[in-house]
């Protein structure tokens, strides 16, 4: 006969008790079941593991040995148990969401931290990629949400609107633009520009060429790089300017600055996509969440006045829909 949580959990119950008729009443079984497994126990380690006499039972080495490691077997076995449930019921898990650099600077940090407060045994996962990739990633399995330039059309797809940005003119801060409160894109006209290139930037440079194309421009593209970090870095070296939706305002930069085009009335929309009978039991729980940050978010202040305490309206400004 194998060994089984059975035979564990009854010898814990005797070597906390000392006492067979208690650990008996503890199980609710009978007594003699619980001798009966004590004695097999013994006869199959070929070692005794109790000292016994008609007034006391007290643990040998090798049976204080066991109750410890049976402790431990008993602990993970339960934790697995909770784990397993917490995983069925999506308080436990994994999420994979996919992003890109105007997410990361704008509203996505904010969103996972008050996500983790509610959610903190759910393991998030980011994946940086082009708007394409994302949505290839998302439709084999390989991603479960996706945060990427908007809109986005799918007759499997449902979204959510995760914020809209206007677009801003980047410089250095010792360029003769930086001085001006706002400017418009014929004031760029002549100047060098810095973008992200086609490959990772697709969605957004196809964007943008429909901007410079409604205004009969045709920039002057000196330099691409991979991603923002890049972006900012050559612009704040004074090598060109940038056009960059004023998402990244979330964060401050001493060697460079950002000013709005004022004659650009269309903004840069990050959107949250997923498919809907795909979502994991943890994905759907991430999906309520953004529909409650998008309908209380009145810029992320307000979204983390209510979202980190949802039952105290001290503080809380008035519901917007994103």
């Amino acid at each position: 006969m194998p060994w089984d949580l059975r035979h564990i959990r009854v010898f814990i119950a005797v070597a906390e008790n000392l006492h067979f008729g208690k650990a008996a009443q503890a199980l609710h079984i009978a007594q003699s079941a619980v001798s009966r497994s004590v004695r097999w126990m013994e006869q199959d380690l070929k070692v005794k593991l109790l000292t016994r006499n008609t007034r006391n039972v007290a643990l040998t080495a090798e049976g204080a040995l066991l109750l410890h490691e049976c402790r431990q077997i008993v602990a993970q076995f339960d934790k697995s148990i909770k784990r397993t449930r917490s995983i069925s019921a999506g308080l436990a898990g994994e999420l994979d969401i996919g992003c890109n650099d105007f997410a990361f600077l704008a509203d996505l940090p904010i969103i996972i931290q008050l996500f983790r407060q509610r959610f903190p045994d759910v393991t998030i996962r980011l994946h940086e990629g082009q708007r394409s990739e994302q949505l290839g990633d998302m439709a084999r399995g390989d991603l479960d949400i996706s945060f990427v330039i908007g809109p986005v059309k799918g007759a499997d797809l449902a979204s959510v609107t995760i914020g809209r940005h206007s677009l801003s003119a980047l410089m250095s801060n010792t360029h003769p633009l930086a001085r001006r409160k706002s400017l418009t894109l014929k004031d760029l006209a002549q100047e060098p520009f810095i973008f992200g290139n086609r490959e990772g930037w697709e969605t957004y440079r196809t964007f943008l060429d429909s901007i410079f194309d409604a205004a009969n421009l045709d920039p002057s593209i000196i330099l691409e790089t991979y991603g923002s970090v890049g972006i900012f870095g050559m612009v704040a070296a004074g090598l060109g300017v940038s056009i960059y939706p004023d998402c990244q305002l979330q964060i401050h930069f001493s060697n460079f600055v950002a000013k709005p085009l004022v004659d650009i009335t269309r903004q840069v929309e990050t959107a949250a996509v997923w498919y809907p009978q795909s979502l994991t039991r943890a994905a759907g729980h991430f999906v309520t969440f953004l529909h409650e940050y998008c309908a209380v978010a009145d810029g992320a202040s307000g979204a983390l006045t209510r979202l980190r305490a949802p039952t105290t309206k001290r503080g809380s400004k008035p519901v917007r829909t994103s």
